[in-house]
């Protein structure tokens, strides 16, 4: 079995619709189903920067976004917690994963997908979660995230309990190491005139990545070369500025009949 991490293409939406359909009585994410849109809405957002999905034997398996921080309430419950601005924020959205690829961790490759999408654009990672029955909570706590408090959206139904707003911090998940960068052998761009690769490795995977979405057209066939010394790798944990010590936040605005779905 080979699990591919790529970029969402437009035809992988009738797979994703079909997922988020099977999966949803189990995780109840979205809140309701059907919707009361069409589902490709729920997955392809306004907000959205990039979506990724998980390919498993060339079926689409998973998904997840990476999304603007709205400057609106939630945005600033995120903010708060924090302590950084909304436009610092990303937001991991949009994670699913079908039955049939549940428990061989899909969705945690999903996710270190998107977490480092964000952080290479230098934003902090924050999510919120709304299902009522998933074991979602849990695996966030698991791997790192913080809980910042709980909040009733306008949008939230009178029966769902309270949504979630968790982030990421700085200092989870980074390791830093010592290394310098070195002349390497040419394999990779041709240069080197390796008989078994005369073309070089990059050229020859390039057909791969274009079936898969991602064009490598125009960029330069070269890899950088570091030298790492193993003795020198070190996890760095720097104090967090977020109000954890000061205990989870919690926020309840205007009650609202009006029923939405989009977090």
């Amino acid at each position: 079995m080979s699990v591919i991490i790529r970029p969402r293409l437009e035809s992988d939406l009738p797979q994703l619709v079909e997922q988020l359909r099977t999966q949803q009585p189990v995780s109840e994410y979205p809140l309701r189903w059907p919707l009361p849109f069409p589902p490709e809405q729920f997955i392809v957002r306004d907000t959205e920067l990039v979506a990724f999905v998980a390919q498993i034997d060339d079926q689409v398996a998973g998904h997840v976004s990476v999304t603007r921080v709205s400057d609106n309430p939630d945005g600033a419950f995120w903010s708060r917690g924090t302590g950084r601005p909304i436009e610092a924020l990303g937001c991991l959205s949009v994670l699913f994963v079908g039955p049939e690829a549940a428990g061989l961790g899909v969705g945690g490759r999903l996710m270190d997908t998107a977490v480092a999408e964000i952080r290479a654009r230098g934003l902090t990672p924050v999510l919120d979660v709304t299902q009522s029955r998933s074991s979602a909570t849990a695996v966030y706590r698991h791997r790192g995230w913080r809980f910042l408090g709980h909040s009733r959206p306008d949008w939230l139904p009178d029966w769902a309990p309270d949504v979630q707003f968790f982030a990421l911090p700085d200092d989870i998940g980074r390791i830093l190491l010592s290394g310098k960068v070195v002349r390497g052998h040419g394999v990779a761009s041709g240069t080197g005139r390796d008989a078994r690769h005369p073309g070089g490795t990059i050229a020859a995977q390039t057909p791969h990545f274009t079936a898969r979405g991602v064009d490598l057209a125009g960029l330069e066939p070269a890899t950088i070369n570091l030298s790492l010394d193993a003795a020198t790798v070190q996890m760095v944990r720097r104090p967090s500025p977020w109000r954890a010590s000061h205990g989870p936040i919690s926020m309840t605005r205007r009650p609202s009949r009006s029923f939405g779905v989009l977090h």
